[in-house]
């Protein structure tokens, strides 16, 4: 069924204001963009009133004669709708249920998941012939879930997660969770044990574990920023490190991020990409707020995948090519995004070419990082 009418459902007062302004205007920028004569109506309706659930929003919008749905952003509004069965007009959500499992046929869900990068950067490391991994994340939900969701596609690609470490969010100071990492604590015990034994002072090395090949790590560009070196100053600067998204702000700025160099991380194409016009419009409408730029991003393929729910859902191996990736999707009808890769050189991130094939050895692979 074409699209006619679509209902846009988001927060629009409150703690989430900034997120749906940003979601709305990629919205609204997709529709100017279509330019075609027949395209749909667009309606927002303001899901931040208590006293309003959203199944009486919803009816509204079907009454006001909306034939599909954008949101809710909310988790929990999201969990109800994929337990209540039959729905009358389809909705593409814009996050995801915790069941993976949904009881409506009409239910759509799609996001910037993070854990779907996370598994992406399984695949890559073990493109890259890398099997033994240390982890270190974010010591919060969103942190244990990437540690799982990495964990989980790595060892099913036979690889092995040797050491975990998480991290508390409020420090600047990493090095006690890289000492256990690495196992640093042992190698300066060993010392002192030498030291008393021989009755003599040694010059030390501190001696880092040997058997992990690369290193996953999880966190906000700050976070990355005083992670990196610490690492280099713990023995550890000759492992490749492997991100998420969330390492790069999704602007250059090239003196902050040369701390980063070296660090391979999976992102979207609108963040990647140099030659987009919607973007430019983008950096120069909201230059104040260009944190929320992948949020932008993710409205403009929200409105562009409404319309076409159906050929992703009917086309095996279907594939939009969409802002925030090579977007794809499953049995339940979840959307999963397939990314791109950079590495940060010179504080600039580069794009890497999957296409071409990856090094021999994991050696090579580290003596280029």
């Amino acid at each position: 069924t074409p699209a006619r009418s679509i209902a846009v459902m988001l927060p629009m007062q409150g703690r989430y204001k900034s997120v749906t302004d940003a979601i709305q205007a990629g919205i609204v920028t997709a529709w100017y963009k279509q330019g075609s004569s027949d395209k749909p109506l667009l309606r927002f309706y303001d899901t931040s009133d208590e006293n309003i659930s959203f199944n009486e929003l919803y009816q509204q919008a079907i009454m006001d004669g909306a034939n599909y749905i954008i949101g809710p952003l909310d988790k929990t509004r999201i969990n109800k709708l994929a337990q209540a069965g039959n729905l009358d007009v389809p909705i593409l959500t814009l996050n995801y249920a915790e069941n993976p499992l949904s009881l409506s046929d009409k239910l759509y869900q799609f996001g910037l998941l993070p854990e779907d990068e996370a598994r992406q950067v399984a695949e890559l490391a073990i493109r890259d012939n890398h099997t033994t991994a240390a982890v270190l994340v974010p010591d919060s939900d969103w942190g244990r879930r990437l540690q799982d969701a990495f964990s989980r596609r790595f060892e099913e690609l036979g690889g092995s997660v040797l050491s975990v470490q998480r991290y508390p969010t409020n420090v600047d100071d990493y090095s006690r969770q890289l000492k256990m990492l690495f196992n640093l604590d042992d190698s300066e015990a060993r010392h002192k044990d030498l030291q008393r034994v021989l009755g003599t002072r040694l010059n030390f090395m501190p001696y880092r574990r040997q058997d992990i090949d690369m290193i996953f790590l999880a966190g906000t560009n700050r976070e990355a920023r005083g992670i990196i070196p610490a690492l280099k100053f713990h023995h550890a600067g000759d492992l490749p490190v492997y991100a998420t998204s969330h390492v790069y702000s999704g602007y250059l700025d090239k003196n902050a991020d040369r701390d980063l160099d070296g660090v391979i991380f999976c992102d979207l194409p609108w963040t990647l990409t140099t030659d987009n016009t919607l973007k430019q419009n983008f950096n120069t409408t909201w230059k104040d707020q260009r944190t929320y730029t992948r949020l932008f991003a993710l409205g403009i393929d929200a409105y562009n995948i409404v319309q076409n729910l159906q050929y992703l859902q009917t086309h095996n191996y279907a594939r939009f090519s969409g802002e925030t990736g090579s977007i794809s999707m499953d049995e339940n009808q979840r959307l999963h995004r397939e990314l791109l890769w950079a590495k940060f050189k010179n504080g600039k991130p580069v794009y890497l070419d999957l296409s071409i094939p990856p090094d021999n050895t994991a050696a090579d692979a580290a003596k280029q990082s």
